[in-house]
């Protein structure tokens, strides 16, 4: 079988992020719909307590996990290449780790919500959120570790659209009909564990079908198995510095401010991580070629998938970050009057994830590539970088001292990850090629801005400012982009779109292209 080549790793790159994009679409969509109706319908004070009590949820979740679910992604595409025996052995023992976990911690979250709602949070009514979440724990725990499973298996477009699509489809229709039934908060919170619980039943149909029951028993050999929990320990302590650092500014606003503040925030870091939508499409279908490359010692296809993807991360993300700078506060509008005064919050936030973006999948990369140690140094340091950062900000400056700390962190990580690129591999992700695209899309920028101004002064609201501006900026960024003149193989990118959109069967076969790749 000969080797493949950039094109043909680009290819199917493009189809995969075809499927990818229009989930995450979609997900976005629904995502920011359920936003903007529990904004409605909570109010900045409700939606500070639901988000606190999910984040609560979310570290714990990572704690039960143990990083099993990424360290699947390294060691199911190993067994199979072996034959596949014990891969489903494999799953077994590690999700009865990650459940046995999630049910001590379930109880411990149940009989410690008081003191941590009192002591913590200063908030009474903390109480009774954290126990009705607490019944979230071990539900989450297996969601996250069977969408891992199938990640592993090369079918992250299926997992993308459970986890993207089915379950907030689900939790937008459970919170629109509770909202007629028995609005309130705990109806909200019933709503996500409910939705979480129906995507979990589908994943478990689907991994036990991609990993049917063997007729013989499939033994895992004890030091593959030491050897995966190797490297699930650091993938831990990766994982939960990234939770620790996405849910930092959260957690501590909680403690030093009210649980109004943490509603706005929470509104202002949801519309900046779109952003990174980009990064979220890639970072699953470019992971496991950075491992298969790395394996094959293939530097050039490295190299070559590196600087490419690099570059369609920055594009993307600076037209987004535009779009949010420009018609933040119209934005921010549209979730109620009370959350326009975190438009500087969100400009912040979003300058921080645009320096995330644009640094390409430098993570995946180190990771993937036997680096994971050098990956673990990056969490810790930007952990208590930005502890120290919101720690003192916070209590000063209050949301705006939370997103200059998570911002700042974010942008100083991801720098200095991609000077680690360029040390171990000598990958430079940037050249001065990249130029175009800037002078495109600040242009097109410019145009929006303008018609932005002039649509104000006539005195249009945010539902036409927003899809006329925002149309007049991606035509114009388009265009612009087009005349400069696209690479190679960006053309070949586009191509590739194009046939897949025309493809009217083309989703179906998205399994199949999967496993090619």
């Amino acid at each position: 079988m000969p080797p493949p080549s950039i094109g043909s790793v680009l290819s199917n790159v493009s189809r995969q992020g075809v499927v990818v994009l229009l989930t995450r679409a979609a997900a976005f969509v629904l995502g920011i719909a359920s936003t903007l109706l529990l904004s409605r319908l909570l109010g900045p004070a409700g939606l500070g307590q639901f988000r606190l009590g999910s984040v609560v949820v979310q570290l714990l979740t990572t704690f039960c996990l143990l990083g099993l679910d990424s360290g699947l992604l390294r060691y199911l595409p190993v067994l199979e290449a072996r034959g596949g025996d014990g891969s489903r052995t494999l799953l077994v023992r590690s999700s009865r780790v990650a459940i046995g976990i999630s049910l001590a911690l379930s109880v411990a979250l149940l009989l410690g919500a008081p003191a941590l709602a009192t002591y913590y949070f200063h908030s009474p009514g903390m109480m009774n959120v954290l126990r009705v979440f607490s019944l979230q724990v071990p539900i989450l725990v297996l969601f996250r570790f069977l969408a891992g499973a199938l990640k592993a298996a090369k079918r992250f477009d299926l997992a993308s659209k459970v986890t993207n699509i089915v379950s907030p489809a689900i939790f937008l229709g459970l919170v629109a009909l509770s909202a007629f039934v028995y609005p309130g908060l705990y109806s909200t919170i019933a709503a996500r564990i409910l939705a979480q619980l129906v995507a979990a039943l589908c994943l478990v149909l689907f991994v036990m079908r991609r990993f049917p029951k063997a007729p013989k028993i499939e033994p895992v050999a004890d030091n593959v198995f030491k050897d995966y929990l190797r490297l699930s320990i650091p993938l831990f302590f990766i994982g939960i510095g990234y939770q620790l650092l996405n849910q930092m500014d959260t957690i501590m606003l909680g403690h030093f401010a009210s649980e109004r503040d943490v509603g706005i925030y929470s509104v202002a870091l949801k519309v900046s991580s779109f952003v990174v939508i980009g990064l979220e499409i890639v970072l699953p279908i470019v992971s496991p070629l950075f491992s298969q490359f790395s394996a094959t010692r293939d530097h050039a296809l490295t190299e070559a998938l590196f600087r490419t993807v690099t570059k369609w991360l920055c594009y993307s993300a600076l037209i987004i970050f535009t779009c949010i700078a420009i018609f933040r506060v119209e934005v921010l509008h549209l979730f109620g009057k009370g959350f326009t005064g975190g438009a500087t919050v969100l400009l912040i936030l979003a300058m921080g994830q645009l320096v995330n973006a644009a640094t390409g999948p430098t993570g995946a990369l180190l990771t993937m590539t036997g680096k994971q140690r050098w990956e673990l140094f990056n969490t810790i340091s930007m952990v208590a970088f930005n502890f120290f950062l919101n720690l003192v900000l916070i209590p000063t400056m209050g949301l705006t001292g939370a997103a200059i700390a998570t911002a700042a962190s974010i942008a100083s990580i991801n720098s200095l990850k991609l000077i680690q690129v360029y040390k171990l591999y000598g990958l430079l992700a940037h050249n001065l090629k990249y130029l175009k695209g800037v002078v495109a899309i600040g242009g097109a920028g410019l145009i929006a801005y303008l018609l932005r101004i002039w649509l104000s002064n006539l005195g249009y609201g945010p539902f036409t400012i927003i899809p006329l501006g925002g149309m007049a900026f991606l035509i114009t960024a388009g265009l612009g982009l087009w005349l400069l003149g696209l690479e190679h193989e960006d053309k070949m990118a586009v191509i590739t779109l194009r046939r897949q959109r025309s493809d009217v069967s083309g989703i179906a076969r998205v399994g199949k292209v999967s496993e090619e790749v």
